[in-house]
């Protein structure tokens, strides 16, 4: 378990924390957040690479305020790889276990190697290494100590698309075949964050926002900037009133049936997906139901995003096939609907 506690940490004139943090043993967390926002300085605390100035940090149990980082059992991966130059891929991976002094460092090597599809590189330079290739060995030398935490500092960023979606799948299997690791994985993509994380950690100005499962976050955000960093494209604020005793939420000119125990000052937030429109009327359980006129679609390759004017623009994700099928396009007018139980409301 790692488990922070007030942590903080104070960088000119930014500031990191407090964090109050708890990651299961085994767990695989991603921490979230646009560039700037203290993710890397918040795992250089986990690897002990940056003091704390106040609050506490324990390590399966251990206060690991004075542990220093080679006594953390921790890998570490940076974004740009950090391999040595000017060593081929076997002593670069062979690094950490010379450092510890480790006996029958070939036969490790080689495994870890066999492990992430490298053994024929061995006795290459890494300078004339893919991408893919660089972020393997990093890899390998950040596993082959048998760590109890990998840290991995945005691991797909520099990797082209095809790359990118093999690299996740390796991901999967390490973590599936190393029960007891605890990965922690920086990224500012929810997209892959939501194909690796068992937990999200949304950090924003050095802070943590929100953390819960992946799909938790996306569909009930506590924040407008997690909402948004998320992707939804639906975010209103307004208030919350009652109408006949049902809640109400209010933003401009327009009324939402909800559900919630909100009241006063909010914001709501709608997924585009749960929006469904239609050219007539329809009788559906749906208790928001507006006209409204199509103002833009964007091809999205299997999917059109619409954009739909209903007194304040509504984003609207359909299928192709039901744009064709409904001769959607600017300026026809359409039906939407939306059900209160897709309506998520926050306070403000």
């Amino acid at each position: 378990m790692i488990e922070l506690k007030d942590a903080t940490k104070k960088l000119g004139n930014f500031t990191l924390g407090p964090l109050n943090v708890n990651l299961e043993k085994g767990s695989y967390s991603v921490v979230l957040g646009p560039s700037g926002a203290g993710k890397t300085l918040f795992m250089e605390i986990i690897a002990g690479l940056s003091d704390l100035d106040s609050g506490t940090i324990r390590i399966n149990g251990r206060d690991a305020l004075d542990l220093p980082p080679q006594r953390r059992s921790i890998g570490f991966c940076y974004q740009d790889y950090a391999l040595f130059p000017n060593m081929d891929v076997f002593e670069n991976i062979a690094f950490g276990l010379r450092l510890r002094k480790h006996r029958d460092i070939k036969p490790k090597v080689g495994k870890i190697a066999r492990v992430m599809g490298i053994q024929d590189l061995l006795k290459r330079d890494v300078k004339d290494l893919s991408g893919g290739e660089k972020q393997r060995v990093a890899l390998a030398r950040a596993l082959v100590i048998d760590p109890d935490i990998l840290l991995l500092d945005e691991p797909l960023s520099a990797l082209d698309k095809a790359s990118a979606l093999q690299l996740i799948k390796e991901l999967k299997r390490i973590h599936r075949s190393r029960p007891k690791l605890t990965i922690i994985h920086i990224t500012h993509d929810f997209d892959e964050a939501l194909s690796l994380a068992e937990k999200v950690l949304v950090m924003n100005n050095g802070r943590i926002l929100q953390s819960g499962e992946p799909r938790e976050v996306f569909n009930k955000p506590k924040d407008p900037f997690v909402a948004s960093f998320v992707g939804l494209k639906n975010i209103y604020k307004g208030w919350v009133g009652s109408h006949d005793g049902v809640p109400v939420f209010e933003t401009g000119d327009l009324k939402f049936r909800v559900i919630t125990d909100c009241e006063g000052d909010a914001y709501a937030t709608i997924a585009a997906h749960d929006v469904i429109i239609s050219i007539e009327p329809s009788e559906t359980s749906a208790r928001n139901h507006f006209e409204g006129i199509v103002k833009d679609m964007e091809d999205k390759g299997m999917l059109m995003e619409l954009t739909v004017d209903i007194g304040v623009d509504l984003t609207v994700t359909i299928t192709k096939e039901s744009a064709l099928r409904m001769d959607l396009h600017d300026g026809k007018r359409c039906h939407v609907l939306i059900k209160a139980t897709a309506i998520h409301v926050f306070k403000a």
